[in-house]
């Protein structure tokens, strides 16, 4: 697997382990208490996965539920939920969703 310049001190098997479950799986969920550093290393997994298209997702600003989905489809490019309920299934993208 190659590297980006900006590796994680420390935290390669972290950063291959969590790239090997993306390969296989749709959905990579990284857990931990805070700041442990979950969000570097999924910058750095999008870094390596660099071929993709990648979105990112800030959900520490949403304080309503509903404003997720809203939140979702505005970091995919959509400019509506209606645009991406119609639009998703032909989406190749990797999405960081954070907070």
């Amino acid at each position: 697997m190659q590297r980006t310049a900006d590796d994680l001190l420390g935290r390669n098997r972290e950063l291959d382990a969590a790239c090997a479950l993306l390969q296989r799986a749709p959905v990579v969920t990284l857990t931990g208490v805070g700041g442990v550093g979950k969000t570097r290393l999924a910058q750095a997994v999008t870094a390596v996965e660099g071929a993709r298209r990648v979105a990112v997702c800030e959900l520490g600003a949403v304080d309503e539920p509903d404003a997720v989905a809203f939140a979702l489809a505005d970091a995919l490019g959509f400019p509506s939920l209606d645009a991406a309920l119609v639009g998703l299934g032909r989406v190749q993208v990797l999405l960081l969703v954070d907070n």
